[in-house]
């Protein structure tokens, strides 16, 4: 998988943790559903945020040729490399995105935690929009969320049609 690939599946795997946890934070700290709509930064009663989601699933519906080898796949993960299957998303109480970096490393001098952009919850659409640190922005709907698990979807258009991304993310 070459490095654009893999930096888009990194992003979509952040924006999706992202979202589950903002909607499940703003339920449970009795934030309105207009708490959001400004650009003030804000503070959650910590249940979702300070917390490491990692990746546990990564599907594509319909399936999608992931690593351009002329084969169609459905379990995405299964194609990202190990060094980074074992990466966890934080989302900080002051809107940053911070990536820490697991224990199998993909770069020798890679840091173990590095701020990843920024990120905003719209609770009236379960919509969570992240910006990456080259301000490129991606929308994620929070599918499910509970105690321990994020769901979002990701709409990605491709040649051949539009495919359903699917993360779930647990807490490590």
């Amino acid at each position: 998988m070459d490095k654009k690939t893999k930096n888009i599946a990194r992003i979509i795997a952040i924006a999706m943790i992202i979202a589950v946890l903002y909607t499940e934070s703003s339920c449970q700290s009795g934030l309105s559903k207009n708490h959001f709509d400004n650009n003030d930064t804000h503070t959650l009663d910590g249940s979702f945020t300070d917390k490491y989601w990692v990746l546990t699933e990564f599907k594509a519906e319909p399936g999608i040729d992931w690593d351009i080898d002329g084969e169609t796949e459905t379990d995405i993960l299964a194609k990202l490399d190990p060094c980074d299957k074992d990466d966890a998303i934080i989302f900080r109480n002051d809107n940053k995105i911070y990536r820490h970096l697991g224990s199998d490393k993909c770069e020798e001098e890679e840091e173990v935690e590095k701020e990843n952009g920024t990120w905003k919850y719209m609770p009236s659409t379960k919509e969570l929009t992240m910006t990456d640190d080259q301000q490129k922005a991606r929308v994620y709907v929070v599918a499910a969320t509970n105690a321990d698990t994020l769901v979002l979807h990701h709409y990605l258009d491709g040649s051949d049609g539009r495919h359903l991304l699917i993360a779930t993310y647990k807490i490590k």
